[in-house]
């Protein structure tokens, strides 16, 4: 995760100064003591901004894996489901699991999990999940037809979540 951030920093910064050695080569490669020109601006920075964009797109892909991995830890076998927001830009994962008898809603990120017990019940046919504690609002959670998680409140419709496949 650390590289990651610190190839999208080299990355961010190898863009801005190479749109700078564009205009002024002075300025973007005040650290070089030889003669400095747009060419060897355009040189350096291309080459540094190609280099972390493969760093940052390879460690993209192993944090990914990695976090799938760690959110099917411990719930498979009593999973009712998994799903992805990925609206963010680090995307988390909401689990449905039972566990004891009971119902849990895990949500999964890079960072941590946060779990709450849930209420089971019924809606036209459909089961229905809702916060066992601290529900102000009446938020509640749906299977949709297609497998996705749909979200809600008394005022209706919230949000969808894609169903990932294991």
């Amino acid at each position: 995760m650390l590289i990651h951030l610190i190839s999208a920093c080299i990355l961010l910064s190898s863009v801005v100064l190479l749109l700078t050695g564009i205009v002024n080569p002075d300025a973007s490669l005040f650290w070089l003591k030889k003669k400095r020109t747009r060419l060897k601006s355009f040189g350096i920075y291309s080459f540094a901004m190609l280099v972390s964009a493969f760093i940052f797109a390879a460690t993209f892909d192993s944090s990914q894996e990695q976090l799938t991995k760690s959110v099917s830890r411990n719930t498979d076998e009593n999973l009712i489901g998994k799903w992805i927001d990925d609206s963010y830009e680090e995307p988390y994962y909401i689990l449905l699991y039972r566990k004891d008898g009971k119902v849990f809603k895990a949500m999964r990120d890079e960072s941590g999990s946060v779990e709450m017990e849930m209420n089971e019940g019924s809606l036209r046919g459909n089961a229905i999940y809702e916060k066992a504690e601290g529900n102000r609002f009446g938020e509640y959670y749906l299977i949709g037809k297609r497998g996705n998680l749909e979200a809600y409140d008394r005022q209706g419709f919230i949000e969808e979540y894609k169903q990932v496949n294991n």
